[in-house]
């Protein structure tokens, strides 16, 4: 090996062994907030203290009070029926009869849902607007009786697929009076589908994205405030207040 290969080979080792330290350094950070974090969680007072210090500008979107919304005017919705099992990662109680008082207020024809899950929200929707057109998106099929109860109606379909991939197709449709995003909640996920979003809604139509709420600190898995933020600099979004929804409307 000649001396400028073996300066070059020095320094390639050298770089080497400084990415390796730094990589350790980052794991052995990493490590230990979540080492931290669970000995937090086991106290609510630190656990609210951490949460208030990490995450206290996170939601940064202006408020928009429901009365806003004229959602007076509807006297009641139909809620369907209790969680199955132990869980229920559905949209909750107050968000769902939020969404429900909003397609009834607005009379809409046309709704599309982005993450269909068990189907339960499409199910309250077709319930409390039972003439309406309804197309809800999801990656996976999971069996449930909300779906079997839905495939049976001609007005509603559920696919099975990406909306990101498959729903450009529905720019030469009709356009949507609602739409309901609440798939994967990673941002570029919530960009890709909220960027189809607009161009599909009609005129005075609604967008409304769930979950813009706060979460554990360095959680991958919802980062719908921060997709909504950057979407904020060219679209009038707002989060509606005392839900955990964010909306925008269509000028």
């Amino acid at each position: 090996m000649n001396a400028t290969a073996e300066a070059r080979f020095d320094r390639r080792r050298q770089v080497y062994r400084f990415l390796r330290s730094q990589v350790t350094r980052l794991h052995s950070l990493h490590a230990l907030f979540w080492r931290i974090n669970r000995y937090l969680l086991s106290s609510p007072t630190l656990s609210s203290a951490w949460k208030a210090c990490l995450e206290r500008s996170r939601l940064k979107l202006p408020e928009l009070p429901i009365s806003d919304l004229r959602l007076d005017t509807v006297e009641c919705v139909v809620v369907p029926g209790l969680k199955q099992g132990d869980f229920d990662e559905d949209a909750n109680l107050q968000d769902l009869i939020f969404l429900l008082q909003l397609a009834k207020a607005r009379r809409v024809a046309r709704i599309l849902e982005v993450g269909t899950y068990r189907a339960k929200t499409i199910y309250a929707l077709h319930l409390n607007c039972p003439s309406a057109f309804i197309r809800s998106y999801d990656i996976r099929e999971i069996d449930s009786e909300y779906r079997r109860i839905l495939e049976g109606k001609t007005n509603v379909q559920l696919c099975v697929g990406s909306f990101a991939k498959n729903g450009s197709a529905l720019r030469g449709e009709a356009p949507y009076d609602l739409v309901f995003i609440d798939g994967s909640h990673r941002m570029e996920d919530v960009l890709a589908d909220s960027f189809i979003a607009f161009d599909i809604t009609a005129k005075n139509g609604v967008v409304v994205w769930h979950d813009y709420r706060k979460s554990g600190y360095w959680s991958p898995d919802l980062q719908v405030p921060e997709a909504l933020h950057y979407l904020h600099n060219r679209f009038a979004i707002a989060q509606v207040k005392d839900t955990n929804c964010a909306i925008y409307i269509r000028r």
